[in-house]
């Protein structure tokens, strides 16, 4: 049995990249089916269990079923610890271990055995938390002490994982603690309303610019952040508006929902970094917040999108769509199309629709990565603005993309209505 699978692995190893949703082991699951399927399946079975060293290091969701095959077999949860080290996408344990313990009973599975297995493997601190977060609330307070006696805090849980004795555990070990913390932003959450850790980590980032770099940095959601260029560019730009906004470090925030970018509130300033935009270029006009940075930039292999604009008022859905048709009328009269309508996609100013800086500052319309200005108005302060400003187009790119077609189709036949035209949507 033991050579049929590393003759597998042979075969597999050359095609292995390290892709959790794309390496395939289709190889293996069909070599475990045909010796569950043979007449000496039980015999089979066992011996697969005693090799699953091998089976671990090729599951991803290709071939994750053998599990429900094996799992009755007297030993399993045991092979399963023993050799969790094998696996090779430690980024995705949390992933394989909810599976598994859909499978078999977790009080058996959730053991110290397997925290200690886990905490000998290189699995960075957000990826440990999800696995913390895995485990079932009776043992997710020992695994939870684990990490800190290895210096390690787990703040990528989900809220509702930090139970009251998690988080006393957490405060009173804050203070030895805080220097290993990996993501200052998100511990703060954790703490919640308690003012004298509020007030330990607070004082901690206004002393440590680097360690709240380090967090800024980790909760990237791109593999640019281990660009040391990216990451020293960005360093000094958040120091930059720093010392512009006159603001301490700890009231830097850091929005922990961003997906495609990481968005970054410096007093009035929102800095936005990130590997993709939708719209890469547009005609510059009065309707979006005017950018103090709007670049795309090469470092290396990476490219990387920045931007860095006027912070807005969030206004609330409850609002009437007039509002953000009489912001597409505007665009649609300057030859341009909004098709991501939304109000998540607008703001109120707090200032003139200008760039706010301590130096008199005008980025060509070039430098912003953005086509010849259009437009006359001016916007004042408690105007709205569009403040996401992907899914602008010319109107005659044939690459538009229509995140909301519903409500872009009602706005622009009311828009060529309005034109005396006869709409064809």
């Amino acid at each position: 049995m033991r050579e049929g699978l590393l003759s597998v692995a042979k075969e597999i190893e050359p095609c292995f990249r390290g892709d959790y949703y794309h390496d395939s082991f289709d190889l293996m699951q069909h070599y475990i089916s045909r010796k569950l399927s043979a007449i000496s399946k039980k015999k089979n079975a066992t011996e697969l269990v005693n090799n699953l060293d091998i089976i671990i290091k090729y599951t991803n969701p290709t071939n994750d079923n053998w599990f429900y095959y094996l799992c009755n077999q007297p030993n399993f949860i045991h092979q399963v610890i023993k050799n969790i080290h094998h696996y090779r996408y430690p980024d995705n344990l949390g992933t394989f271990l909810y599976e598994l313990s859909g499978v078999v009973t977790p009080s058996e599975l959730f053991t110290e055995e397997l925290m200690d297995e886990i905490l000998k493997m290189e699995i960075d601190e957000g990826s440990l938390s999800e696995v913390v977060d895995t485990f079932i609330p009776e043992t997710r307070y020992v695994f939870f002490k684990k990490c800190l006696d290895k210096n390690i805090i787990p703040t990528h849980m989900y809220l509702s994982a930090y139970s009251k004795e998690i988080k006393d555990l957490l405060i009173q070990e804050l203070p030895k603690k805080i220097g290993y913390c990996t993501d200052l932003f998100a511990l703060r959450r954790i703490i919640g309303e308690d003012e004298k850790s509020l007030k330990l980590v607070n004082d901690y980032m206004d002393n440590n610019y680097d360690k709240v770099h380090e967090s800024i940095m980790g909760s990237f959601k791109s593999n640019s952040k281990y660009n040391k260029d990216v990451s020293r560019f960005i360093y000094i730009a958040i120091k930059e508006l720093v010392e512009n906004e006159q603001i301490k470090y700890s009231q830097i925030e850091v929005d922990p929902g961003g997906s495609f970018s990481q968005i970054v509130f410096v007093g009035e300033k929102v800095f936005k970094f990130g590997d993709k935009r939708k719209t890469k270029t547009f005609p510059n006009n009065p309707y979006i917040m005017k950018p103090l940075l709007r670049q795309e930039m090469i470092f290396g292999k990476d490219t990387i999108f920045m931007e860095i604009t006027e912070k807005a008022e969030i206004v609330s859905e409850d609002l009437p769509d007039e509002i953000l048709y009489d912001l597409y009328k505007k665009l649609r009269d300057l030859g341009l199309v909004w098709t991501d309508i939304a109000f998540r996609n607008i703001g109120r100013l707090k200032k003139d629709n200008e760039i706010h800086w301590r130096e008199d500052i005008v980025p060509s319309d070039e430098t912003l990565d953005l086509g010849t200005y259009r437009g006359k108005e001016k916007l004042k302060a408690g105007d709205y603005v569009i403040i996401d400003a992907d899914h602008i187009y010319e109107e005659d790119d044939p690459n538009i993309e229509y995140p909301d077609y519903e409500t872009y189709s009602l706005f622009e036949k009311k828009y060529q209505r309005e034109k005396g035209n006869n709409p064809s949507l």
